[in-house]
């Protein structure tokens, strides 16, 4: 199974560099599912960037599922072979899950524009 959606890194707001790994679903839900980011708290200051897969995202992937690197590329690449060493669905939160039987909001919309061109004559 290949997941639809796309990976991208969000900026958080805190003083170091820091981000949050999203996982981006076509129907318009994100959630993240990792977090990469410089820890300048760690003594000696070697292999400072820290990266990791969500907890309730690890299921089914290969070890080590989070670690320290010495740069933002290594950390990149490093959460990626973790990410793609699974083939698994996205762990949803109970919240976030989608009932089969309703639309997206996408969907909605673009039925709703649909009904709108069609009942214009």
């Amino acid at each position: 199974m290949t997941l639809p959606g796309t990976i991208v890194l969000r900026p958080n707001d805190f003083g170091q560099p820091d981000y949050d790994v999203i996982y981006k679903d076509p129907d318009g839900r994100e959630l993240t599912v990792g977090r990469i980011f410089r820890n300048h708290a760690l003594v000696g200051g070697e292999r400072p960037w820290f990266w990791g897969v969500e907890f309730f995202q690890r299921k089914g992937r290969a070890e080590p599922q989070q670690g320290q690197v010495d740069g933002l590329e290594e950390a990149k690449a490093a959460w990626r072979k973790c990410w793609d060493s699974a083939d698994v669905p996205i762990n949803w939160p109970p919240s976030m899950q989608r009932d089969p039987r309703r639309r997206s909001s996408r969907e909605t919309r673009a039925a709703g524009a649909r009904r709108r061109i069609v009942g214009r004559r």
